[in-house]
């Protein structure tokens, strides 16, 4: 008696198996390979690859107008421009404070701060892009120790809860907390860009800005193109990527 699996349309059968199987691993191989390129695969992250300039008026007064914004963007070798915004407010149980808006999507950096000054988040979370229009903050460690919610709780122990600080005429959400290990570092507050800028009552200006160079070799040149955009009353320093 003959088995199903012997004779010619058994080995018909087999064939197309296992070719079907090759195709399968192959393809497998090739989406996953597309996935990894999407993600960035082995590659070093964009962070590591370029470097950046902080760049900011030497009047703290002084704000960059959209126009003076994007004609650095339009620097050759510049791939991406970040702004912040100053303001300084009263907060709850806090005298005058320096309170920072910056992009949500961008690793934390402190303006004017040093390369050793890196804020770390050490209760709650970080930004994230979906923070971008939101009222949220994220406080320094002294802040945070001194300051408390407009229900009177102490800001360091309502990290990520719903009692909001304080913040000139608007109530915000605290939803991390940063140190550095410097006091007068650790008693500033990080906000979105359109917190910041209600606070300071400006849109689309910037009182500083870091400048994303394509290639550490073309760093002096962009330095002087922004010498010639924006004129000799301003600061430059790099910046940790």
């Amino acid at each position: 008696m003959s088995s199903p699996w012997t004779g010619p349309r058994a080995r018909l059968q087999l064939v197309i198996a296992g070719v079907i199987l090759v195709a399968s691993v192959a393809i497998y191989a090739v989406v996953t390979r597309r996935a990894e390129t999407r993600i960035g695969g082995d590659a070093a992250p964009q962070s590591e690859r370029y470097e950046f300039l902080e760049v900011r008026p030497i009047e703290a007064s002084v704000a960059f107008s959209p126009a003076v914004i994007e004609a650095t963007r339009n620097i050759a070798h510049v791939v991406a421009v970040q702004r912040y915004v100053i303001a300084r407010v009263d907060g709850t149980d806090v005298a005058e404070s320096r309170v920072i808006g910056v992009d949500t999507g961008a690793p934390l950096r402190l303006p004017g701060a040093s390369q050793d000054t890196v804020p770390e988040v050490v209760n709650g979370r970080a930004f994230g892009p979906q923070d971008a229009e939101r009222s949220v903050a994220i406080v320094g460690r002294e802040y945070a120790s001194a300051g408390k919610t407009i229900y009177g709780y102490q800001i360091a122990g309502m990290i990520d809860h719903n009692p909001p600080i304080q913040l000139g005429d608007l109530e915000v959400r605290v939803i991390g907390m940063f140190s550095t290990g410097d006091r007068a570092t650790d008693s500033q507050v990080l906000v979105p860009l359109n917190v910041a800028e209600r606070l300071a009552s400006f849109s689309e200006q910037a009182s500083g800005l870091y400048v994303q160079v394509d290639d550490p070799d073309n760093v002096e040149q962009v330095e002087r193109e922004l010498r010639t955009v924006l004129g000799e009353g301003v600061s430059m320093q790099r910046v940790s990527p």
